[in-house]
């Protein structure tokens, strides 16, 4: 913020600023009042001569207490329009010539007025610096990261060293403060495209779940989400060392236009551990798979990624696995009733079309019911009449 009203960020910076700001209302109304006071004008209420007569003053005041008055120094006198609200009063006889110390600095009414704005300019700027030592600087112990979060739009995040970074809907990136001087590391929650500036003497590692992936510079998209059952990597140039965590010792190296998929088992032996929420359960990994990914034959788009241009383009994938990214994709939840329209097959894709069209596109894919009840959709299976 300060950098702003320096006038000294760049356009990156600024759209990163701007994203703060909507997340956090206080420094967004930190930073209106900053701008209003920065546009204010201040207007002087002294002249060179009563400047001038001060100094005197002063002078005159400090000689007396010393005991040496110089022959020089003007007596005190009073303005005819001078009253005592002004600070001056007349010398009655017998009276010290000179005001007392606290005197001299008695202010005047127009005084006060610049007092007052200056303490209030003051304090702002004091809370402000507080305010970013204490987000910029982390407590004694606390790791120095920084953290970009998104809810129902999507983000795209520079990083120092000048990879890119876009975020899908309700995801979180968090990274080193640091990034790019001694080590580079980015811990994903949700979905992100990477797009990565090569440096071979400091290599990036992304932990998303249980899946570490050590990269020097390439394209790639992981979507690590913590309610969905699966962990995918997906490379679309250069190449990339992926781990997990249950075993850091076995690392698959990956070509472009190949796909890894690690399972969580999220059930439990126990009954009372399957009716907790996902973000409850800890996920174990059960398999890893890997697969080619395949560019649409029609406009050589990848599913994988057709999330960055808006779109979500699903081929033969279960309904329970698509009404995942849906959920995502419209804020709202979805629920089935049965077991067989969980695992109806789909295969298309959506775009613009909302919530409504979007499940009657779905429909002319294949036959289920649905009813919206606010945010929450349920699914249930098509049954056919009986003649």
């Amino acid at each position: 913020m300060a950098r702003k009203h320096n006038n000294e960020l760049t356009a990156d910076e600024q759209e990163e600023l701007d994203q703060l700001l909507r997340q956090h209302r206080d420094v967004f109304e930190l930073n209106e009042t900053f701008s209003r006071l920065k546009d204010m004008e201040v207007r002087k209420l002294t002249t060179p001569a009563d400047e001038e007569k001060s100094r005197q003053s002063i002078a005159a005041r400090i000689a007396a207490l010393a005991g040496a008055r110089p022959e020089n120094a003007p007596a005190e006198e009073r303005r005819p329009d001078a009253s005592a609200e002004d600070g001056f009063q007349p010398v009655q006889p017998g009276e010290q010539p000179f005001p007392a110390p606290e005197d001299i600095f008695a202010p005047s009414r127009g005084y006060k007025k610049v007092v007052a704005w200056a303490a209030l300019c003051g304090c702002l700027i004091i809370g402000a610096l507080w305010f970013y030592r204490r987000e910029s600087r982390p407590l004694p112990g606390a790791p120095k990261q920084s953290e970009v979060a998104t809810s129902m739009s999507k983000s795209r995040v520079q990083l120092p060293d000048g990879s890119v970074v876009i975020l899908n809907r309700q995801s979180k990136l968090v990274y080193n403060k640091d990034f790019g001087l001694s080590k580079r590391e980015i811990l994903l929650t949700g979905e992100a495209y990477f797009d990565i500036a090569k440096n071979e003497a400091v290599p990036l590692t992304v932990v998303a779940g249980a899946v570490r992936i050590r990269v020097m510079g390439t394209a790639f998209n992981v979507r690590a989400y913590t309610d969905d059952s699966t962990i995918e990597t997906s490379l679309i140039r250069g190449s990339i060392e992926v781990s997990s965590t249950d075993d850091p010792e076995r690392t698959i190296r990956m070509r472009p236009n190949e796909k890894i998929v690690f399972g969580k088992d999220i059930a439990s032996s126990s009954s009372s551990d399957n009716a907790r929420s996902p973000e409850t359960r800890k996920p174990a990994q059960t398999f890893v798979q890997m697969n080619r990914i395949k560019p649409n034959p029609t406009d050589s788009s990848i599913n994988e990624i057709v999330w960055v241009q808006d779109k979500l383009i699903f081929s033969k994938e279960p309904f329970y696995s698509l009404a995942q990214k849906m959920e995502r994709w419209y804020q709202v939840r979805i629920k089935f009733k049965d077991k067989i329209s969980e695992q109806l097959s789909l295969t298309g894709s959506l775009e613009k079309e909302n919530l409504t069209e979007a499940l009657d596109a779905l429909q002319q894919l294949t036959p289920f019911n649905y009813e919206i009840d606010g945010s929450m959709v349920t699914i249930s299976k098509k049954i056919n009449p009986i003649n």
